[in-house]
């Protein structure tokens, strides 16, 4: 799950798109409470991200080691930030 962490922390995957793509399956389920998910494909998901978030002004803060649980990495983590929408709403944890 190292390569998961480090997209979560210091990629910010959840707020840039960035993603290690070679370690995550083309299959692969992104899940959280966020009512447009689940996501499958890296590809899809990091499109999906990618202009979502004002970059300057969203981060994501993961609470606890990633961990592996069956063939899933589940994280919990917090989120923050500006949509990049004309009326710029805050997501706050």
């Amino acid at each position: 799950s190292a390569p998961a962490g480090e997209d979560l922390v210091e990629r910010q995957y959840y707020v840039t798109g960035r993603l290690t793509r070679d370690v995550y399956a083309p299959d692969c389920v992104f899940d959280s409470p966020d009512p447009d998910m689940p996501v499958r494909s890296p590809d899809i998901f990091s499109t999906a991200v990618r202009g979502l978030f004002d970059r300057r002004l969203s981060k994501l803060e993961l609470l606890g080691e990633p961990a592996l649980r069956g063939d899933a990495v589940v994280a919990e983590w917090r989120l923050e930030g500006t949509l990049r929408l004309p009326w710029r709403p805050a997501i706050t944890p």
